[in-house]
């Protein structure tokens, strides 16, 4: 089960954060500058480009949040046993 969602999760992390920071870049950049408002080939360039960065953050937040909840877990369970 865990083969066959990990390249879901990178797939949709991928298009996920990459359209969420070229959203965010695109705006800001046309707000500086209203003649860019023309083609979206920047937009389509920071997706392919933003989706992976954004994606390995997310990714090792989420490890290091878990490594610390497994680690707290682990405490409790001692604690339990005894």
């Amino acid at each position: 089960m865990f083969y066959v969602l990990t390249p879901v999760w990178f797939v949709v992390a991928w298009l996920f954060f990459g359209y969420l920071a070229a959203a965010i870049l695109k705006y800001d950049l046309v707000e500086t500058y209203p003649e860019w408002r023309g083609p979206d080939i920047a937009f389509s360039l920071f997706i392919i480009f933003l989706g992976p960065l954004m994606f390995v953050a997310v990714s090792i937040i989420c490890l290091l949040c878990h490594k610390k909840l497994g680690m707290r877990l682990n405490i409790f369970k001692i604690i339990i046993k005894r």
